[in-house]
């Protein structure tokens, strides 16, 4: 689980030491675009490279996979390149706010000039400065990048990028995995967004004068941005951990290489737990606060019992539930597979995806067979109510089987050597190929009499009894801690 397996963990040796090469060969001025290429970004959940099935299938079936990808990249820099997408920002000022928040619009809403969003304490949201970063039409009143100067630093970008490629380090095939990833990166175009938002950020920055900015998704590439303009700047920088880490989760985890070649990260990481802190503290920078806190997001679980949850059960189902990724979605199938081919159904069974699920068609055809068979049927209430009306909850990544555990439910966590696994720790494990209904009726009589521990186990990996993420404490003062 926090382990990696040997192939993977040499890949991203590899990729660390190509990121590295490749913010050495670019300009001050550029260096920070580095650390937000897939291959310092290493998300298992976008590229399928990371995975031991594609690994073991060697380059040229990585080179298969990839060709799609690669099209569709070449195509959408074109295209972005055509009609100026280089994105955008929507400031939102707050009078007397010393806070300067940062997000993705995919993540909030804003309604009647209001931020609302979940990754911030309520009693915070209005009381902070707000940068929404747009990804793909400008704003008006952002400088603009005219084409001439984007088509400059795409050459210096190529130009960057040939020179990394020449001079390979480790295993050669996960260097010229790499370097394919790097040049899907600098055609694709995106980079120019992160320009975009870079130059926006030290202008919000330079206006209001904030004693701290704050990002939501901590590492991820805008993240990433912040943390260098808010050390060039010389600002203070916090963030909070969005949610479960593991090992597996790779983008989490900068080489000694990439931090020594000016990857910038917060000084202030708040993380939910001891385990979270103790897995982070090797790789960022020595000084870096890491203090224990419940996350906003997870803040309801504080006033929401597992009795009164409890007491609304009414007709036990065997829930089955999803993150976003297809593989992980693919191993579900798998599971629900075995388990139809186990004889009579002797429990109802609920499949409840996550809203931006993205399965394959062999993973929805096997679904809508299994649905037209009525061996399965879809969620269609809220998550509460299914959580409150399972007898046993199944899954691989999703932290739903965490708050499961929380409630007092049973978990079942699949598990499969094909794939990298987010899984927590808590619960019973089981094989994907291997499962059925004895297997999952004994997980769920083993919880039983694991549920106490189950419950602690799961408030802790959450943090539910420490304090929540507070970025304004009062009205004169500002602090990342609680």
């Amino acid at each position: 689980m926090d382990i990696l397996p040997d192939a993977v963990a040499r890949r991203e040796r590899t990729l660390a030491a190509l990121t590295a090469s490749f913010a050495c060969a670019l300009s001050e001025d550029l260096r920070f675009l580095a650390f937000t290429t897939p291959a310092s970004f290493r998300e298992p959940e976008i590229d399928n490279g990371w995975h031991p099935y594609l690994i073991r299938r060697g380059f040229v079936a990585f080179l298969l996979d990839q060709l799609p990808v690669f099209l569709r990249s070449c195509a959408g820099g074109v295209r972005r390149f055509i009609l100026g997408r280089f994105g955008g920002s929507t400031l939102i000022e707050q009078p007397g706010a010393t806070v300067l928040a940062v997000t993705p619009a995919s993540t909030c809403r804003i309604a009647s000039g209001r931020m609302e969003t979940s990754y911030v304490h309520p009693d915070d949201v209005d009381r902070v400065h707000w940068l929404v970063l747009h990804d793909t039409t400008a704003r008006p009143g952002d400088a603009p990048w005219c084409r001439v100067r984007i088509f400059a630093v795409f050459v210096r970008l190529l130009a960057a990028w040939a020179r990394t490629a020449i001079a390979p380090q480790g295993d050669w095939r996960d260097w010229a995995v790499g370097v394919t990833l790097l040049l899907r990166w600098v055609l694709h175009g995106f980079w120019a967004v992160h320009l975009m938002h870079a130059q926006a950020m030290e202008h919000a920055i330079r206006k209001f004068r904030p004693a701290l900015v704050f990002c939501v998704h901590e590492v991820w590439p805008h993240a990433r941005v912040l943390w260098s303009v808010a050390q060039r700047v010389g600002v203070r920088s916090t963030t909070v951990q969005h949610a479960s880490i593991r090992r597996t989760k790779l983008w989490y985890f900068p080489d000694a290489r990439e931090i020594l070649a000016g990857q910038a990260t917060p000084e202030t990481f708040a993380v939910f737990s001891a385990q979270d802190r103790a897995l982070l503290t090797p790789y960022y920078p020595q000084g870096t606060a890491l203090p224990i806190v419940c996350g906003p997001r997870y803040a309801h679980w504080k006033t929401r019992s597992a009795p009164s949850l409890r007491a609304r059960l009414r007709a036990p189902h065997v829930l089955f539930v999803s993150s976003i990724p297809w593989w992980d979605i693919a191993v579900l199938v798998c599971a629900l597979e075995r388990l139809a081919a186990d004889g009579v159904p002797r429990a109802r069974v609920v499949v409840r995806l996550h809203p931006a699920a993205a399965p394959r068609r062999r993973s929805l055809r096997a679904l809508r067979r299994l649905e037209e068979r009525a061996f399965l049927e879809r969620a269609t209430g809220s998550l509460d109510d299914d959580l409150a009306d399972a007898s046993i909850v199944i899954g691989m990544n999703t932290t739903v089987l965490e708050e499961a555990a929380l409630i007092g439910r049973a978990v079942l966590v699949l598990t499969t050597d094909r794939f990298l696994s987010f899984a927590p720790h808590l619960g019973v494990h089981r094989e994907a190929t291997a499962l059925t209904w004895d297997a999952v009726h004994a997980a769920r009589d083993r919880c039983t009499a694991l549920r106490t521990s189950m419950e602690h186990e799961a408030r802790e990996g959450l943090g539910i009894a420490a304090s929540t993420f507070r970025l304004v404490l009062d009205d004169h003062s500002t602090s990342a801690v609680p």
